[in-house]
């Protein structure tokens, strides 16, 4: 399966707050807490423990200073297996990495999964 999610750049704001739905907040119109956004706060949405979940944030990468998400790499058959010990398919995967699109509002520049027989799973 081959990943390549990278997004435009500045998707990721650092004044972000859980009570706005993640969207670029200021001390003075915000009174929930501020999240200071890391590699490791976007992580946290695929750690659930879940093979589908491992699988799809497996590439995640977060550049800090141009606030790109990337999510690219190549994984096979037996590589996915062996990671979660049961294979996940691609589908699953773009189900995945679709809801942590939505939920960290997230617009692709690039946005393609294929599956281990070549098929172009996204457009």
């Amino acid at each position: 399966m081959k990943f390549n999610f990278v997004s435009e750049p500045e998707q990721i704001f650092p004044g972000s707050c859980e009570m706005h739905d993640n969207t670029d907040c200021s001390e003075e119109d915000c009174d929930g807490e501020l999240i200071e956004v890391d590699e490791m706060i976007l992580a946290e949405f695929f750690d659930t423990g879940k093979a589908d979940d491992y699988i799809s944030g497996y590439f995640l990468n977060f550049d800090e200073e141009k606030k790109i998400v990337s999510i690219v790499g190549e994984m096979s058959e037996d590589e996915n297996a062996e990671h979660t010990g049961e294979y996940i398919d691609a589908y699953m995967v773009l189900s995945r990495i679709e809801l942590f699109s939505k939920e960290w509002k997230i617009s692709w520049e690039s946005e393609e999964l294929i599956d281990e027989d070549g098929t172009v799973i996204t457009d």
